[in-house]
């Protein structure tokens, strides 16, 4: 985070899942302010929307109750949550059934198979096994 310039006591957040206020968003700005930050730091950005977000925004953001982002952190971390959104982080994704451990990867496939649209590119892109 320090090489981010983000404040000793600023966690550092995760962007897959974000809540935003877009009238704020562009009356702030906030997209040429994240595309100069990237420009002028692209050295040292690893994830270069999540740090330009969490570099620019970290004073301003809010974190939402863990249901609304449950990642197999969270998901492993607190028993009986009910999720809002399922976050497949990492190589953790639902879609890669050798790697993903979360404990909530079926509901993607339940998911899936009730939707016309993703089930089609389901056919065309899923692992043989989930088809």
């Amino acid at each position: 985070m320090h090489l981010l310039n983000i404040p000793f006591g600023y966690n550092y957040f995760n962007s897959g899942v974000l809540l935003m206020n877009l009238q704020k968003f562009r009356e702030e700005h906030l997209i040429e302010k994240l595309s100069e930050f990237i420009l002028a730091n692209e050295e040292k950005l690893f994830s270069w929307d999540q740090d330009a977000f969490n570099a620019v925004l970290y004073k301003q953001r809010l974190t939402l109750d863990h249901k609304w982002n449950v990642t197999l952190k969270a998901a492993l971390a607190i028993k009986d949550i009910q999720p809002n959104i399922v976050h497949y982080t990492g190589m953790h994704k639902a879609w890669h059934p050798h790697y993903c451990e979360h404990p909530y990867k079926q509901l993607y496939f339940d998911y899936l198979k009730k939707d016309t649209f993703l089930h089609i590119l389901n056919k065309f892109f899923a692992p043989k096994s989930h088809r």
